[in-house]
Order: C-alpha cells, then sequence, then structure tokens
C-alpha cells in the first residue's frame, strides 16, 4: 500500500507529519520530498529558536554612566554567541554525512528590538534568534551550553538581568543508519537512471525527524534540483526537472512495493 501525506506547518514547526505520526500512521518506510539536486539524504541538523531579554537601567544622555544600557550588554552577549557557534562549527567537522559542509553550525541573532530614543539610555533589549546543530549534540544539551554561555560573560550585570527562553522552533536532528535496505533500494533505482547520487545530511530540517524519531520509521529525503533560492522571492523549481523527479518516484515506488 501507498499513502501520500500532504503536510502543514512544514515551516514552523512541522506539525502536520507529527498528527500523523501521534495518531498511529506506520508504514514500512517513508521517502519525504524536499529538492535534494538529485542526492539523498538519511540525516538532518536540528533547530533550535531562542528569546533573550537584557534589562538595563534607563537614563538620560548627560547621566548616561548612571544607567545601564541594555544594547552595549546585549552585544556582548552577540559576541559571545558567535564564539560559541565557531565551536559548533569546529566540533561538527568531519561528523559522517555532514563532512561537506564548511560551517556545520549556526547560531543567528535575527531580531534586536530595544530603546525608545536616542538620548534615553534603554532599560531593555529583546533578541531572538537560532540555532543548527548537528547529531551530535542534543535539544537539552544546546539549550544547556547557550545558557552556559551567557552565564559566563564576566559581568556582574548580565549574570542577574538577563533572561532566556527557548520557544517556538524545537526541531530534533535524526539521522538513519548508514546502510539500509531502503537507502540501497532508492539508489539501485536511481542507478537505472543513470544517477550516481550522493548519500548526506541535509543542513536544514523537515518532516523525516518525526517519521523517524518518533514514528521509529525508516524515512529518507530525496528530490530534484535545489534552485538555492529558499525563502526568497526568487524561489523557484524548473518544470522539466520536476517531470523527471516524478519518474523517478514512479518507478522506485514500483521497485520497492514490487509491482506496477
Amino acid at each position: 500500500d501507498i499513502e501520500v501525506h500532504l503536510t502543514n506547518e512544514e515551516e514552523v514547526g512541522m506539525a502536520g507529519a507529527l498528527t500523523f505520526v501521534r495518531e498511529g500512521f506506520r508504514a514500512d518506510a517513508v521517502l519525504v520530498l524536499e529538492p535534494t539536486d538529485h542526492n539523498i539524504y538519511i540525516a538532518n541538523r536540528g533547530a533550535l529558536q531562542f528569546t533573550i531579554e537584557v534589562e538595563g537601567k534607563q537614563a538620560h544622555l548627560g547621566n548616561k554612566r548612571y544607567g545601564v544600557n541594555a544594547v552595549e550588554k546585549a552585544c556582548r552577549i552577540v559576541d559571545a554567541l558567535v564564539i560559541y557557534e565557531d565551536r559548533l562549527i569546529e566540533e561538527g567537522k568531519g561528523y559522517p554525512l555532514f563532512e561537506s559542509f564548511e560551517y556545520p553550525g549556526q547560531v543567528n541573532v535575527g531580531i534586536i528590538k530595544g530603546g525608545d530614543f536616542f538620548s534615553i539610555v534603554p532599560d531593555l533589549v529583546t533578541m531572538e534568534g537560532g540555532v543548527g546543530f548537528l547529531p551530535n549534540r542534543t535539544m537539552k544539551q544546546v539549550e544547556d551550553e547557550i545558557r552556559a554561555v551567557i552565564g559566563s560573560i564576566d559581568d556582574p550585570w548580565i549574570k542577574d538581568h538577563v533572561t532566556v527562553r527557548f520557544e517556538g522552533i524545537k526541531n530534533d536532528p535524526f539521522e538513519m543508519p548508514t546502510k539500509h535496505p531502503f537507502t540501497s533500494a532508492l539508489l539501485k533505482t536511481l542507478d537505472k537512471f543513470g544517477r550516481k547520487p550522493e548519500v548526506l545530511g541535509m543542513m536544514a530540517t523537515c518532516d523525516a525527524r518525526y517519521y523517524f524519531n518518533q514514528g521509529g520509521m525508516p524515512s529518507i529525503i530525496y528530490g530534484g534540483k535545489n534552485s538555492h533560492q529558499a525563502h526568497s522571492k526568487n524561489e523557484h523549481a524548473e518544470i522539466s526537472d520536476i517531470l523527471v523527479t516524478a519518474k523517478e518516484y514512479a518507478a522506485f515506488i514500483i521497485d520497492w512495493c514490487g509491482k506496477a
């Protein structure tokens, strides 16, 4: 039997796939469709969203040194997070399936809000960002490390006036065994089309993690050309490649299920 899942919220938590798994869906294997440049992904990195609030103390510009500038304190935290990113990259180099990535770890502060007026020392800054991490770490480990990074800053004010929350995206990483019959079967099918795909890890997260981690189902990711314009105004797919990839999917389904 074949089931096709059209899942919602793939970009913001993947609740659709999680719902299928929680309601009891099980299969011998799951093929997740993503633009993979015709390579096969059997792992993906995790992602964690964070919010950091930095309190300061308001003062007039003329009395600036009698206040505490929350923006300045926030800058120290951003610097510490950059150093943490360097650590993620260094410790991720050479990790199986992710060897080809020059930067196998990310820490990004994407939103900073703070201050009311140019001549008032700001008393609050809110920062939102995310961490991308390989399967060599757990979600809990990353949370603890971020808190430790901020706690290690040599600034008594920061230690007592910073709040860290982990809300929003919490995507666990996943990784399949490198030698699995489902992967081997897809490789065999693609060989008929003259393809010699690499078997890699994916530097993003997708529905596969729920089917594998929570559902216990072998899950691999395969698809056509990646325009490398995702989340941009030029995001697109080539129709000719979509048709070729559809034929590959159909052939694999026939090969795996054993009948046309």
